[in-house]
């Protein structure tokens, strides 16, 4: 499929076909792949919509996805227990000083995961909603069967109350407060 003279990665072209066959609102896929495109990572362009589709992640209206972390009691992230996620923050790191390298598995970056990941890899501390910006991806790492990646911002949602199972997510989202 093209959008806008542009080709869709072939996931992404299917669920949109899958969305118009059942009569289902598109603007969201639409909004995805506008954000997706103005990523400055060829490789995260590549890699990010194979994620989300594997991951059964859910996609936002307004053409984001909402991922996970898993951070302190004190909601605190659990590496340096300096950053703030209380829901309603922003986080926000130079994008410059996030590995891009998708061959590196542990490294600098905000790290998000697919709810199985998050939920299972730390025990310990509070499972939270962040939503991302298809944009602020930097790297998929190709280890942990593709369960996370490296953003440059989130913005933290609530406490998790369990994985989301909607391919979109809309106003009416039982879980949404934002």
């Amino acid at each position: 499929i093209f959008l806008d003279g542009e080709i869709l990665p072939k996931l992404l072209s299917d669920k949109l076909l899958e969305f118009v066959d059942g009569n289902i609102d598109t603007d969201p896929l639409i909004r995805f792949w506008n954000h997706l495109k103005r990523n400055p990572s060829e490789e995260s362009r590549k890699d990010l919509y194979d994620f989300l589709y594997h991951n059964h992640v859910s996609i936002t209206p307004d053409g984001c996805f909402v991922g996970y972390k898993r951070i302190s009691e004190d909601f605190k992230d659990l590496r340096t227990r300096t950053i703030d996620n209380s829901p309603g923050q922003t986080v926000v790191m130079d994008r410059a000083k996030v590995d891009a390298d998708r061959n590196r598995t542990c490294s600098s970056g905000l790290h998000v995961a697919a709810f199985e990941y998050a939920d299972k890899f730390y025990p310990n501390g509070i499972l939270v909603d962040v939503k991302v910006n298809p944009e602020d991806v930097v790297a998929v790492p190709t280890d942990y069967n593709q369960q996370k990646m490296r953003v440059c911002a989130y913005t933290v949602l609530r406490e998790c109350a369990g994985e989301r199972v909607d391919e979109v997510l809309y106003a009416d989202d039982p879980y949404d407060q934002s």
